[in-house]
């Protein structure tokens, strides 16, 4: 256990393949390109599409993000090993429809779960809240509840809890391979507040503040994490683009002590939080009274594992016209990985009354190896007739 309690969950990776610690890295693309080139691209689309005086701001926001991924995510992906990142439950997707639309999220959430993919998306997602239940393999449990609310049309807050557990464990020794008697417990616990702010019409930021605890059997490894991003509408249909970084914060230390034949241990290794950094695309392909096509792509840059390509898709349709409801079906795929690759999914909307709506979302991950994983959503949200 010395210098490895915070790995608990390691062999977990969002949107990548499973690694071991001891597998090497190598750069084939560099979806960032850098600094410099991800703000050109930024500085080309929009001096056209949006007011002087707020391309300042957007430039330099996108810039502050390129910055931080070439201080916290580029320079590890190098030389470092994968695999090397404590909190791995904050890579698990945490609500149905992201994990169906294979966490394509970054610019087409619009749920409070906005707060984990992008709090930038918190201005697009309706007031209320929701709840999943996500089992894992060998009796894991992941559970997530997050609400939004808008303080008004341009300003939003939103809260989320994230807890990642398993059952109880027999404590094993050298000499006592079978079990000493003894029980101990694993979990993860994360407890967030977000902000977004409406700018323009076309252009919101918004910022997470994290808490994360990952604790192991009297050891446990805290910190304190910063998610920024920024969604532009670029006036090309429904076309929009976001960026976001995830999980940006110092080294993560265990704390506490183990006991072993060779005596005891309470220094170890510090650890890198899981931070990505993610640009996204969403469009609808169809958009009408009836029926939506939602399209997604996200672009995911991880400081403990290879870039990958995530694509997502979202058909909505509404079967009466005297009906407000929905029915939702949902599929992805992650371009760069052997685990989690293909994901499905669908869902429902049910009015209720003065504007409320009832929410369910159900997910599935194919997982060659281990056992598929499955997920339910069940949400409330306020959306009244405007």
């Amino acid at each position: 256990m010395e210098g490895n309690a915070s790995g608990i969950f390691a062999g977990t990776v969002r949107g990548g393949r499973s690694v071991k610690a001891s597998d090497s890295v190598s750069l084939p693309v560099r979806f960032a390109c850098g600094c410099s080139c991800t703000t050109m691209l930024a500085t080309s689309i929009m001096p056209t599409m949006m007011p002087n005086r707020f391309l300042l701001l957007s430039s330099a926001m996108l810039a502050l993000l390129c910055g931080v991924a070439e201080s916290q995510v580029l320079p590890f992906l190098g030389g470092d090993r994968v695999g090397i990142s404590a909190l791995a439950a904050l890579k698990i997707p945490p609500d149905a429809r992201g994990a169906a639309m294979g966490q394509a999220m970054a610019a087409v959430a619009s749920t409070p779960a906005a707060a984990f993919w992008n709090p930038a998306l918190l201005v697009e997602s309706p007031d209320g809240f929701l709840f999943s239940y996500n089992p894992h393999n060998a009796e894991h449990t992941h559970l997530f509840a997050a609400g939004a609310y808008g303080l008004d049309a341009d300003n939003h807050i939103g809260i989320s809890l994230l807890r990642y557990g398993v059952p109880d464990m027999a404590v094993t020794t050298e000499t006592q391979p079978f079990g000493t008697g003894q029980t101990f417990r694993a979990r993860d616990v994360a407890a967030s507040v977000s902000f977004a702010h409406r700018f323009t019409d076309q252009f919101s930021a918004g910022a997470t503040l994290r808490f994360a605890d990952e604790s192991i059997a009297g050891l446990s490894a805290r910190g304190v994490l910063v998610d920024i991003g920024t969604l532009y509408r670029t006036g090309l249909g429904s076309l929009r683009f976001a960026v976001a970084v995830q999980n940006f914060g110092g080294h993560i230390q265990p704390k506490g002590e183990v006991k072993t034949m060779q005596g005891d241990h309470a220094t170890f290794d510090e650890f890198y939080p899981p931070t990505v950094f993610t640009i996204g695309f969403g469009y609808e392909l169809v958009d009408d009274t009836a029926q939506r096509l939602t399209t997604a792509l996200s672009l995911n840059h991880p400081n403990d594992n290879e870039e990958n390509i995530t694509l997502g898709a979202e058909y909505s349709l509404r079967p009466m016209e005297s009906w407000e409801g929905a029915l939702l079906v949902r599929a992805g795929y992650n371009a760069n990985a052997d685990a989690g690759d293909i994901s499905a999914g669908g869902g429902v909307s049910i009015p209720l009354f003065n504007g409320y709506a009832l929410t369910c979302d159900y997910s599935w991950v194919r997982q060659p190896v281990l056992q598929n994983l499955q997920g339910v959503t069940v949400g409330v949200a306020y959306a009244p007739q405007k």
